[in-house]
């Protein structure tokens, strides 16, 4: 069995167990151009699939892993001195000259997104639909905002539409009418007393529903009136529970204390 070492690829061993490898990375960035990253995990066992303290880098150019090996050797992460050598493989000499190589560690695992990156993926995610609500907020009160103006000014917009098509069909009744040439006048003065007739009987029944908010408000604040003569009298009952409990105590403290005497 002989040992290789390779050039560009560094082994760090004495990690912390708690270092994850969100962490590592961050520890390790500034030291070269890093091409791949096993974070080694333990295969068998009771401490199967955690963390061994153990990991291997591999740069770019061999003096890039030189110079990390310098900066990493005997570096404190959090608490614990990490130690950084260069890795090696195991060749196995066979036969007919062929050769094998195998890694000295177990199974190696690509790293994979920490939960430190999950955090901030639904930390954004949160503000986006945070985002999304407020716009929703904000349309809903422009709208409401609008109804309230219409209900101030008079009435809305479909009904002062059907008011203009009222007083547009009284119109065309009434050109109507003049145009038309009868030979008796007393027919068509009653044909157009009939019209005039007609289009006030509209308006009249058009009048209440303009007055439609009024009879809402007034409603309201008798609903609002009941509500706080409702809230008085259970704030009455109680101030007068709590009076005649007060005088069962000053009756109760009197006769103990006559006794006494």
């Amino acid at each position: 069995m002989q040992k290789t070492y390779e050039p560009r690829s560094v082994c760090l061993t004495n990690i912390d167990l708690r270092v994850n490898e969100y962490q590592l990375l961050q520890a390790i960035k500034g030291t070269g151009t890093i091409t791949k990253f096993d974070y080694v995990f333990s295969k068998e066992g009771q401490s199967r699939g955690r963390f061994r303290g153990i990991a291997f880098v591999q740069y770019k150019t061999e003096e890039e892993a030189n110079n990390a090996i310098k900066i990493l050797n005997s570096k404190l992460l959090y608490g614990r001195r990490i130690f950084a050598n260069k890795a090696y493989q195991r060749v196995n000499n066979t036969k007919g000259g062929a050769t094998t190589h195998t890694t000295d560690i177990t199974k190696t695992t690509v790293i994979q997104p920490t939960d430190q990156l999950k955090r901030e993926q639904k930390l954004k995610s949160i503000q986006q639909k945070l985002a999304m609500m407020e716009q929703d907020r904000k349309r809903k009160d422009e709208q409401y905002s609008e109804r309230k103006r219409k209900t101030q000014t008079g009435l809305p917009n479909n009904e002062n539409k059907d008011l203009s098509k009222v007083s547009e069909q009284s119109t065309t009744t009434i050109t109507r009418s003049e145009n038309s040439t009868q030979p008796k006048n007393s027919t068509t003065n009653t044909n157009s007393n009939n019209n005039l007739n007609n289009i006030n009987l509209n308006q009249e029944t058009n009048k209440p529903e303009e007055s439609i908010s009024q009879s809402l408000k007034r409603k309201r604040k008798e609903e609002k009136k009941k509500r706080k003569e409702k809230k008085m009298k259970k704030k009455k009952k109680k101030m007068l529970k709590k009076m005649k409990k007060k005088m069962k105590r000053k009756e109760k403290e009197k006769l103990k204390n006559s006794k006494k005497d």
